[in-house]
Parts: structure tokens; C-alpha cells; sequence
């Protein structure tokens, strides 16, 4: 259930004309009371529409400005984008840039190649496009994974220690969260994408 968002049911009809003409399926009660829900699946449908699964980032990015300019008013994106999109054709571009500008000064003719190949470059950075997608939208909830379970070691701090000072201890912890398993692990989007959102929430 890849983007759970909150908006009018007066625009359910035209998402599913205007998201790249996908048919999507709107997982919403019929009668909704005052807030209102709805779920956009990545399905079949628009599978057959797009290609396969994974999409560019920067289909993710379109979708989420059309549900932001169709009035949602929050957008849980239940996707863990936690590394960097791999990308070879970004890669490429930026290695014949870089070399481009290794060989020195450059001349008016590499000048015009240098700015087309910047064109390119962020045209094709997906990961970026994203990440100013969700800034320019200001109302996306981003998942993060727990892995629960203690640390094979402990780690022994002094008294003194900056984090001893500020460690949460569990004998300070109120009564009522003394049973929350810890975790030894969490996976988070990427760190200009999760700088970027709007807040970020377990999953798990």
C-alpha cells in the first residue's frame, strides 16, 4: 500500500484520469464521514501501464505532486527508499562531465557540451527529483524499519560521559513503556530524502 493520503472524494474520479492515465484502484469506504481516506496500490493495472516494478523514482515524484495539486492534505509513502536510486546512466554522465573538466579550461565548444550534460544530469537524477517533490509538498510521512532485539554487547559508559548524561535509562522510563521490545537497527530513507519530508513513522 505504497501512498496513503487524505483528500476530497470529489477528486477520486480524476486521479484515476490523470495519473498517467492509470486505472487505479481506490481502496475507500462509500460513505466516508469527515476524514476521509483513500489508498493508491501499485497493482496490476498499472504495472501493465508503467512496466515493471521498480519505477523510476521520478514516477513516484509525479504522482505525489498530482495527489498534493488534487488537495491531499497528508501522504503516508509506504515505500523504504533507504539508498541512493542505481542509476548507471546518471553515473556516466557525471563521469564524461568530470572528465570533460579534468583536461582544464575549457573551450566554447566544451562549454556547450558541459551545460547540456548538467541538463542531463539532473534530468536524470531521480533521487534528487524525489527528494524536492516531497520538500515542495510539505506533507509527506516517510516509513521507517525496526529491527528489534538488544546488541550483542553493551556498550559501558563513565558517569561523566556526554551520553550517559543523556541516555534514556529504563528505570526512568514511565511503567507503561517498560514492555516495548527494543531495537538494535533502524532503516531510514535516505538522508536528503528523509531531511526533506515532513516526518517520519515505523512501519513495523
Amino acid at each position: 500500500l505504497p501512498l496513503l493520503f487524505q483528500l476530497s472524494l470529489g477528486v477520486f474520479e480524476s486521479l484515476e484520469r490523470i495519473i498517467y492515465g492509470v486505472e487505479m484502484r481506490l481502496d475507500a469506504p462509500r460513505n466516508v464521514g469527515q476524514n476521509r481516506i483513500a489508498i493508491v496500490n501499485i497493482d496490476p493495472k498499472s504495472i501493465k501501464q508503467l512496466g515493471p516494478w521498480p519505477w523510476p523514482r521520478r514516477v513516484i515524484a509525479d504522482m505525489i505532486g498530482i495527489l498534493k495539486d488534487n488537495g491531499a492534505k497528508l501522504i503516508g509513502l509506504d515505500l523504504l527508499f533507504s539508498n541512493r536510486e542505481q542509476n548507471e546512466g546518471l553515473m556516466e554522465v557525471r563521469e564524461l562531465r568530470g572528465a570533460i573538466l579534468r583536461r582544464g579550461q575549457p573551450s566554447t565548444k566544451d562549454t556547450w557540451i558541459l551545460n547540456r550534460l548538467e541538463a542531463i544530469e539532473k534530468n536524470l537524477d531521480n533521487d534528487k527529483i524525489l527528494s524536492h517533490s516531497v520538500k515542495e509538498s510539505g506533507n509527506i510521512i516517510l516509513p521507517v524499519v525496526g529491527n528489534y532485539g538488544g546488541y550483542d554487547t553493551e556498550l559501558v559508559l563513565t558517569q561523566d560521559s556526554f551520553l550517559a548524561r543523556n541516555s534514556l535509562r529504563l528505570h526512568s522510563v514511565r511503567t507503561e513503556f517498560k514492555h516495548i521490545a527494543s531495537v538494535n537497527q533502524l532503516t531510514t530513507p535516505f538522508v536528503e530524502l528523509s531531511e526533506n519530508s515532513h516526518g517520519l513513522g515505523h512501519i513495523n
